[in-house]
């Protein structure tokens, strides 16, 4: 199956500021809250407040990467971030991607590349991201983890003795990203189900003040306006 067929519930909106839209749902899931819409003003305000989405519910990996796909791929605005928990995660993207034509091939997985608006990154070379885009301005940042473990990473030791945050790195990213007081919106995609996960201590893991809990296989991307020229 094509990546980018990953489609059910693709929509076309006639404004073209929404990234996506999703159901937000309850911690335990039993109850629908709202639809949000995520267009630049919602964007705005959960940026400003430091609410992340937790958005949960994906069969796997290769869902949560037909999406950022179709999201990188029809956003007209500012950087997006997609983020791999692991090397091993990493090499499946890109094996994919090059399968699919979208990246070259190359024998070693390179540290970054980009597919439309949306760079793929490891999170231990986020900290780099300036000094390779130094132009950009970062939108959101999607944390594509399926196991929901990378909060745990707080006290990893590296060859030289020194401390391993991978949480850390990815709050201190969104803090140097800042634009106007409003940190890049954290989107945190997993297939595990909130009730399985303690929202709050991952939360502060990445210096979020809360998380709006969202219905993953709901994720509707809008289509791009041939009308308007993209």
């Amino acid at each position: 199956m094509s990546l980018l067929s990953i489609d059910s519930t693709a929509t076309s909106f006639a404004f073209q500021d929404r990234m996506f839209s999703v159901d937000q749902i309850s911690r335990n899931g039993n109850q629908f809250i709202n639809r949000l819409s995520l267009d630049d003003e919602q964007r705005r305000e959960l940026r400003v407040q430091r609410i992340g989405l937790f958005i949960e519910g994906f069969l796997g990996l290769e869902t949560m990467l037909g999406r950022v796909l179709q999201i990188g791929q029809r956003w007209n605005g500012d950087r997006l971030v997609a983020c791999y928990s692991s090397k091993l995660s990493g090499g499946i993207i890109y094996d994919q991607m090059t399968n699919e034509g979208l990246v070259p091939f190359a024998k070693k997985v390179p540290s970054s590349w980009t597919v439309g608006k949306m760079t793929f990154t490891s999170i231990e070379t986020l900290p780099r991201f300036r000094k390779e885009q130094p132009e950009d301005v970062v939108e959101a940042v999607f944390v594509l983890d399926s196991n929901c473990m990378v909060h745990h990473a707080r006290t990893m030791y590296r060859w030289n003795g020194t401390i391993h945050d991978r949480p850390g790195l990815v709050s201190n990213f969104l803090a140097d990203e800042a634009v106007s007081e409003a940190e890049p919106l954290l989107i945190a995609m997993t297939r595990q189900k909130a009730m399985a996960i303690d929202t709050m201590r991952m939360a502060r893991m990445y210096n979020r003040e809360a998380w709006y809990y969202c219905d993953g296989p709901t994720m509707s991307i809008p289509k791009q306006d041939q009308s308007l020229g993209f």
